[in-house]
């Protein structure tokens, strides 16, 4: 009586295998095709981003080139410093800029034009108080 409580239907670990296989078979190429919108999707997304990404250093040229075409009136009416050029800035290919000479330049910069005021102070007020030699403690005898 075991055998008939079981019930009927009894499916073979082979007819499973085969069944799985077929039913892989008939959805390959849905997946397939889906797979390949996916790809298709994320090379437009990347080449919104590259065309976005290429637009904003457009602007940035543009804005810079702007800012020096400001600047660089004033400093010759001025006289002071280097000219602002919109190639100052050095971009690699991976789009690093190469700020520590930038930054150096500038440090060197910085220390000229403090040297500069102090040679221009002195020249304007030759006998200030506190560089005077009675004033430092120093009297002559």
């Amino acid at each position: 009586m075991a055998t008939s409580e079981r019930g009927k239907f009894r499916i073979s670990l082979r007819a499973l295998m085969i069944g799985i296989a077929i039913i892989a078979l008939l959805t390959a190429p849905f997946v397939w095709l889906a797979r390949r919108a996916q790809r298709e999707m994320a090379m437009a997304q990347a080449s919104r981003d590259m065309a976005v990404l290429a637009e904003m250093r457009a602007r940035d040229a543009r804005q810079r080139a702007e800012y020096v075409a400001q600047i660089q009136p004033a400093q010759a009416a001025l006289g002071i410093g280097r000219k602002i050029g919109a190639g100052d800035a050095k971009i690699d290919e991976q789009g690093n800029d190469d700020s520590r000479t930038e930054v150096e330049k500038l440090r060197l910069e910085n220390e000229r034009l403090r040297r500069k005021v102090k040679e221009l102070e002195r020249a304007n007020n030759p006998e200030r108080p506190d560089e005077r030699p009675e004033a430092k403690g120093f009297a002559e005898s």
